[in-house]
């Protein structure tokens, strides 16, 4: 037998399982909530990337301020402390990948390096807990 012969029953069984699922109510509501879910939860990583964003420039902004302050005298360039900011992930509403886990600036003068520098509520102290996050 040829594949001819089996493409019209794959599609009429095809049409007939997805009509059957589409006239099931708890696929309708698992459907509209998983839509409702994913929806909400791009809308609170993007909120969240925009804050992050708008912190991120408040650094940056500072950070010029303070090299424009300093620009008068090249003494002032050895002991200035300027601090490398960790740019937020653009993909962090798919995979946050514990990020917020890692440092958020890293303090520098030209002669050391400082211990990095974390934001957030943060206890190192309590057991690691895994969240929800969409590529897990």
């Amino acid at each position: 037998m040829s594949d001819k012969n089996y493409t019209p029953v794959l599609a009429t069984l095809i049409k007939r399982q997805l009509h059957d699922h589409i006239l099931d109510f708890r696929f309708l509501t698992v459907l509209v909530l998983a839509i409702v879910l994913f929806g909400l939860g791009a809308f609170v990583g993007a909120s969240r990337r925009r804050a992050q964003a708008a912190e991120y420039a408040k650094h940056i902004d500072a950070q010029r301020q303070t090299i424009r302050r300093a620009a008068s005298r090249l003494a002032n360039f050895a002991t200035l402390r300027l601090t490398f900011h960790r740019l937020p992930s653009q993909f962090s509403f798919i995979c946050e990948g514990g990020e917020k886990y890692l440092p958020d600036a890293f303090p520098f003068t030209i002669s050391s390096f400082g211990q990095p520098e974390r934001s957030g509520r943060m206890n190192p102290l309590l057991p690691f807990y895994y969240e929800i996050d969409w590529a897990k």
